[in-house]
């Protein structure tokens, strides 16, 4: 009789009972089929970890026909969850990449019990702690407008010249509420003394930074212009006060 995937799984990962370690080893040493089953399953597990790397920058190139074949050929195997989850991460890279985001999470406890099978609840791995940051990550288009509601002694935002595509504003967790439309981010910082971190592509082409409705920063394709604020290399710190006073 052949060791089945969950066996072939735990042998991997040192998760067998202490009463199989000794029989298995010996059937694998033997049994050149479980060996070749054996050496199949390090080379899928070596493959989807190494493609979920890259899901923080590209996305792997690897098409979701192929994923499916893959895991059509083992039934749902080990392989046949990392592509239901390298799927579900194609469809949710947005998610993924904005501040603060619980996807990073869920995929990281979706491949964890993609590892470990979903026999193994008791080596779940704890929940992930409350992000320290959070905030709100938006397409330039040709105009935007960033706007802090609120004039605070002691708050900054700390503005970064990036090579993004998208606008994004961090902040600690509770120091702001964030709302956006086409042309305009809106940032509820009233009762915060926070630092704001602000990253803009260079390539976007016109952002302004207004405080209590005044303007405080204005990137007009290469042309910057920041009031009351000091630089260092591509940043800029800008006191959040109101501009003027």
């Amino acid at each position: 009789m052949h060791l089945n995937e969950e066996q072939l799984q735990r042998l991997m990962h040192d998760e067998l009972a202490w009463t199989e370690v000794t029989p298995v080893r010996e059937h694998v040493a033997q049994c050149a089929a479980c060996r070749d089953e054996l050496d199949a399953a390090r080379r899928d597990e070596h493959e989807v970890l190494q493609l979920l790397v890259f899901v923080d920058h590209a996305p792997p190139p690897v098409s979701a026909a192929t994923l499916i074949a893959r895991a059509r050929s083992r039934e749902w195997s080990w392989m046949g969850r990392a592509a239901a989850i390298l799927l579900a991460v194609s469809v949710a890279g947005v998610a993924w990449a904005a501040p603060g985001s619980p996807v990073r999470a869920f995929f990281g406890n979706a491949v964890e019990w993609m590892r470990r099978g979903p026999g193994s609840a008791s080596h779940r791995a704890p929940a992930p702690a409350p992000p320290a940051v959070a905030g709100i990550a938006v397409a330039p288009g040709s105009r935007l407008v960033i706007l802090f509601t609120a004039a605070q002694a002691g708050s900054a935002a700390h503005v970064s010249l990036t090579d993004g595509e998208d606008v994004v504003v961090r902040a600690p967790v509770g120091a702001a509420a964030f709302t956006s439309n086409d042309d305009r981010l809106v940032i509820e910082n009233a009762r915060s003394s926070a630092t704001f971190e602000v990253e803009i592509p260079r390539t976007a082409p016109h952002v302004e930074i207004r405080i209590a409705g005044k303007p405080a920063f204005t990137k007009d394709g290469a042309r910057i212009v920041a009031r009351s604020a000091t630089q260092s290399g591509n940043a800029y710190n800008i006191p959040l006060v109101r501009p003027g006073s």
